[in-house]
């Protein structure tokens, strides 16, 4: 997968889903697509977590219940969020 594959795919996936992309090669962010002008990527903080799951697909939900969905490759790691949503018991 070249860096156009990636680009295309993060954008698109940004554009359907209005939250942000990012895209990992180990430690280094090699593409940010964000449906706003965010100043950081939200996820960074978070990467070192994010490194030791060792699942190629999961979900990570933050203090806060923010949900980021990430998906491994065998050299990339594709981080979509952060979205929110409210967990049943807090409904009223």
């Amino acid at each position: 997968m070249d860096i156009g594959d990636r680009d295309y795919i993060a954008h698109l996936v940004t554009d359907i889903s209005m939250v942000p992309v990012c895209v990992y090669a180990g430690h280094d962010k090699i593409l940010f697509s964000s449906p706003a002008p965010f100043p950081q990527d939200p996820a960074d903080p978070l990467l070192p977590r994010l490194e030791k799951e060792s699942s190629e697909a999961f979900c990570f939900e933050t203090d806060d219940f923010a949900l980021y969905g990430c998906v491994r490759t065998e050299k990339l790691l594709f981080v979509v969020g952060p979205f929110y949503d409210r967990r049943p018991d807090e409904l009223t």
